[in-house]
């Protein structure tokens, strides 16, 4: 089995070295190099400039060793550049939550209206619905809910009527929010 060393030059780049008795292995045979390479893994924390912080040892064939020293082969990590020897993966997708920037699964738990806009335009007006949309974590990260605005596409157009008749008449809306016309009670942006 090839093997390729890893190994940090005095001008802060990394290298690839045969290091096997089998054929000559170039740079090129070793894919990539980058964290996600599955030949070249930086052991250590990678430099801004792209250059190793250690010597790592890694296969040629894809297998690798640890490359952030958690106890987790690099085969099943679920963070090889981040040590997570706990393999925490709350929710369920192929990254662990110490290299996961979105812990969570967030599904819509519910939406309701929470704003009758009205916009002058002229000789008439128009009325728009804006609605909370309640989003929810359903994975055990705990994430915090949040609520998202959006503008139903339903808007109404009325001219030679009060705001409240067109929101009741043409919107069939209640007095409850026709009578609220310009209250924003939206708690998303």
């Amino acid at each position: 089995m090839r093997r390729c060393l890893t190994v940090l030059l005095a001008a802060s780049t990394c290298a690839i070295l045969a290091a096997s008795p089998a054929a000559a292995q170039s740079c090129e045979e070793c894919s990539y190099l980058s964290c996600d390479s599955p030949c070249w893994v930086c052991a250590g924390a990678e430099h801004p400039d792209g250059s190793c912080g250690r010597i790592a040892w890694t296969t040629c064939s894809g297998d690798t060793n640890d490359s952030d020293g958690d106890g987790v082969g690099n085969g099943t990590d679920n963070c090889i550049c981040t040590s997570n020897s706990s393999q925490a993966n709350c929710d369920g997708d192929a990254q662990g939550d110490a290299c996961d920037s979105v812990s969570s699964n967030y599904v819509l738990q519910s939406e309701q209206l929470c704003m009758i806009d009205h916009d002058e335009h002229g000789v008439y007006f128009e009325l728009e619905r804006h609605i909370d949309r309640l989003y929810v974590d359903a994975s055990s990260c705990n994430a915090p809910s949040y609520y998202d605005t959006y503008e139903h596409p339903d808007s109404t157009w009325c001219f030679n009527v009060s705001a409240r008749e067109c929101c009741e008449e043409s919107m069939g809306e209640s007095d409850y929010w026709c009578s609220r016309i310009g209250q924003d009670f939206c708690q998303g942006n």
